[in-house]
């Protein structure tokens, strides 16, 4: 039996996938080199699977408590990988790393120095998408920094507003904002108890499930899924 274990634990260090170690040069960012690195050894994040033989990557989603699989073709060159996979990992699993959030404050003063996108309007007008993901990733990094919490923690709050208003707990109205900022989101609270945020909408008040309960509603059910999905990345254990 140990020599099974100790089998096991070497099969598992070894590099599998060629194709993913040539994915790693097309970033620079520690955080991805690790989960590719992962990846390559065939320990994925949560929600995605690879079948090498077919070389289909599968992908579990999300979406409206809904569950659903996307299914993928992993390119066998390393750039196509590499786009792949981050696609994967940012678009499909919501997955961010801290130089990621510091890209996207960037580029958001880019945006509001050109003027590209009128950020003097209503929060539910403004467009596109990905400026309001900007501003909110802004928003959550500041009230991590307010309350003392772990710089990581960013992508945790970010992911529970995102949840909130994929599961209607939060609406446009609820965003207290002007020029580019969101100063306030109604519904979302620091739970001292907790020490953290909560959403307070109709279902009652919750920032994940504890001691690995079911949970009594698909939204505490993706809640949960995702908040131990971030601990995993952020320790490096896929």
């Amino acid at each position: 039996m140990y020599t099974q274990i100790i089998d096991l634990a070497v099969f598992m260090s070894k590099i599998l996938y060629e194709h993913i170690i040539e994915a790693k040069k097309y970033t620079k960012d520690m955080h991805w080199i690790d989960i590719l690195d992962n990846c390559a050894r065939n320990k994925f994040p949560k929600g995605a699977k690879y079948n090498y033989a077919k070389n289909m990557l599968y992908v579990r989603t999300d979406i409206s408590g809904k569950l659903r699989t996307e299914t993928l073709t992993l390119p066998t060159d390393g750039k196509g990988c590499y786009d792949t996979l981050m696609h994967v990992f940012n678009k499909l699993l919501s997955m961010k790393s801290d130089e990621d959030i510091k890209e996207s404050k960037r580029q958001l003063e880019v945006a509001r120095k050109k003027n590209d996108v009128d950020l003097d309007c209503d929060w539910k007008k403004l467009k596109p998408k990905t400026i309001k993901n900007h501003i909110l990733m802004n928003y959550a990094s500041a009230q991590i920094k307010e309350y003392g919490l772990n710089d990581k923690d960013t992508v945790r709050l970010y992911r529970l507003i995102q949840l909130g208003m994929q599961f209607k707990q939060l609406s446009s109205d609820d965003f207290e904002y002007e020029n580019g900022v969101v100063y306030s989101i109604k519904g979302l609270e620091y739970d001292e108890s907790k020490e953290f945020f909560v959403l307070t909408g109709k279902q009652g008040a919750f920032s994940h499930v504890s001691n690995n309960k079911v949970a009594g509603n698909a939204l505490e059910k993706s809640v949960d899924k995702w908040i131990k999905e971030y601990n995993t990345h952020s320790n490096i254990k896929v």
